[in-house]
């Protein structure tokens, strides 16, 4: 009988250490499943860039303090080249962005209704540049099939913005950095984006000091939203969306986002 109890004893406690490990399991799964994965661009200082192996920025600060002060949530970010980034979204490797909302992110994301930050739509080129009077006089999109322009690899913004201007002499290079550096060095005309913001960053830090940076109004819409958005697929997403903009709402009233950008304009 003693050698029964004992055997007894030991499978009960097997059985316990079973249920832990499968408890343990089943909670290191939930973890994972419910850490927010962002993928941000890795050469779009100040929003988001890599300095000394650390990716930093803007987006890198909104976030730590909206996502994990305020409301409490586990998340990773990561900073790739945008392509890239983008691609890991779409896979689902990764579940988030802060970007701006486009018809083909429309298909996998769910953006916030308000905004985290805004900027401006701006046009880039060389004081040096011997047609600068002829671009000074741009007012339209098709006005920019006259000229050589430069632009980087992934810009959703750009490609959305000239799907349909099939005449666009347009050079690709692997980041914003570079088509900057280029338009400073006189060997393309133009170069457009959506962030006004990074352009005045980098020109600034780079030394770029033959550039010219214009505010433009003609590509609407002029002010650029830049969206915190999680895949449709992620547990609770659009509670966590609502949740994100009640957040960040209250943030910008007490004035946290301004502080945010403006540590970097330093």
């Amino acid at each position: 009988m003693y050698i029964i109890y004992k055997l007894i004893k030991i499978i009960n406690s097997l059985i316990y250490l079973i249920i832990i490990c499968i408890c343990c399991h089943l909670s290191a799964n939930s973890i994972e499943q419910n850490t927010i994965r962002l993928a941000y661009y890795e050469n779009s200082p100040p929003l988001s860039f890599i300095e000394n192996n650390k990716p930093l920025g803007v987006f890198f600060d909104i976030t730590n303090l909206v996502l994990g002060k305020m409301m409490g949530y586990k998340f990773i970010q990561d900073s790739f080249p945008w392509e890239r980034a983008q691609e890991f979204v779409r896979q689902g490797t990764y579940n988030a962005h802060i970007t701006l909302q486009t018809e083909e992110r429309d298909k996998f994301l769910i953006f916030q209704k308000g905004y985290t930050i805004k900027s401006h739509v701006y046009l880039a080129y060389s004081k040096n540049n011997p047609r600068i009077n002829e671009i000074k006089k741009i007012k339209n999109k098709s006005d920019f099939e006259r000229f050589e322009m430069v632009g980087y690899i992934g810009n959703g913004w750009f490609k959305e913005k000239f799907k349909n201007n099939k005449n666009l002499n347009i050079k690709l290079v692997s980041s914003q950095i570079n088509a900057l550096k280029m338009i400073n060095a006189n060997r393309a005309d133009l170069y457009t984006s959506s962030n006004i913001l990074d352009a005045l960053y980098i020109v600034r830090k780079e030394h770029l000091n033959n550039i010219v940076i214009k505010k433009i109004n003609f590509l609407n819409p002029p002010i650029t939203l830049y969206k915190f958005a999680l895949r449709k697929d992620f547990p609770r997403a659009q509670n966590i969306i609502d949740n994100y903009d009640k957040n960040i709402s209250l943030a910008m009233k007490q004035g946290l986002i301004d502080k945010i950008i403006k540590k970097y304009e330093k």
